[in-house]
């Protein structure tokens, strides 16, 4: 599962324990959840969660994976994806660790 909080929305941050506990109760105990803070394109001024309290509570709530991000970019939502595939096919052992992960959708030709 992949828990997504707005950066530039502290009252988004807040409600990510809420949205674990949730998952902890509904999904199966083996679940794996990925952790992304969105909006990461906007100024730091408009910033309300660094990236150190986004890595700080992934750690905290025990979410192994953790990335910040930006779709109007496209500046690491591929790699979000390829994390929490990679890690849920790992856990299957159906994926070797070898293969590097997919470039970012900006560098492809149109």
């Amino acid at each position: 599962f992949m828990i997504v909080y707005d950066v530039t929305c502290r009252k988004s941050f807040g409600n990510v324990a809420h949205w674990v506990r949730e998952l902890q109760c509904y999904a199966s105990e083996n679940a794996i959840l990925l952790l992304l803070g969105h909006k990461t394109d906007v100024s730091s001024e408009q910033r309300e969660v660094t990236y150190a309290e986004g890595a700080a509570l992934a750690r905290t709530l025990a979410i192994p994976l953790f990335l910040e991000a930006s779709a109007s970019r496209d500046e690491f939502l591929t790699s979000a994806f390829y994390c929490l595939t990679t890690e849920i096919l790992q856990r299957n052992k159906m994926f070797k660790t070898e293969q590097p992960p997919p470039k970012s959708n900006s560098s492809r030709k149109k």
